[in-house]
């Protein structure tokens, strides 16, 4: 386990999730993800700004939700969020990557598994070792 500083209230806390929040803020964000999903199922073709003010939630962690892709807005939605492919630009409805591009990198992922680095693989330890072995 390691110390880490909350992103959210700048709180220094025991890490033991791979998560940047602190345990309050953590469970403050699972709070408001609930009143966010709440509210998108009764209301699915709600807009950024009427989830936020309905919610008390800001829009940029509603935003965050969505590239999590822990949400989906309908399509009707998706001008309004401006959330776009961080690869190719396209727009999405959730996560980072559009479709496209998240079958591109698996592929680049997995052809990039079966290569192996023709070099040696080089450790700084070892440059350190050779250094002194010669000075």
């Amino acid at each position: 386990m390691t110390l880490a500083k909350c992103k959210r209230c700048g709180a220094i806390f025991q890490k033991v999730i791979e998560r940047d929040l602190c345990p309050a803020c953590l469970a403050k964000e699972e709070e408001e993800f609930q009143k966010v999903k709440e509210f998108f199922r009764r209301h699915p073709k709600a807009r950024l700004e009427e989830v936020s003010e309905a919610t008390g939630v800001e829009k940029k962690v509603i935003l965050e939700f969505v590239k999590e892709g822990r949400l989906q807005v309908a399509s009707e939605v998706q001008p309004v969020l401006e959330l776009f492919c961080e690869r190719c630009g396209r727009p999405i409805l959730a996560g980072r990557l559009c479709e496209e591009c998240r079958r591109k990198v698996a592929q680049l992922i997995q052809s990039g598994e079966k290569k192996k680095p023709s070099g040696p693989d080089f450790y700084f330890k070892d440059a350190l070792k050779k250094k002194k072995e010669q000075g």
